[in-house]
């Protein structure tokens, strides 16, 4: 999962909309009303790797308590 893709998948899919947008302090804002279309594709890039994303936290977890016996974890990112 690379959050790049989603933005890309947001742009292609012709989800983004400028208007959606305010620019305040040199930071694009949205509102919460708006964010939610935008949400769905990251919340659903999410469920798709969800066992990926358990395992790498388990494995930081694990080496986090006892770093001696366990590699540090990677994650893999995949398109």
């Amino acid at each position: 999962m690379y959050c790049g893709w989603e933005v890309l998948k947001i742009f292609h899919l012709k989800i983004y909309n400028e208007k959606d947008f305010k620019y305040e302090n040199g930071r694009a804002v949205i509102s919460f009303e708006k964010s939610k279309k935008y949400a769905l594709v990251f919340l659903e890039a999410i469920m798709k790797n969800h066992e990926k994303i358990y395992s790498y936290v388990q494995g930081f977890y694990r080496f986090i308590m006892n770093s001696n016996n366990k590699p540090f974890p990677e994650f893999k990112v995949s398109r």
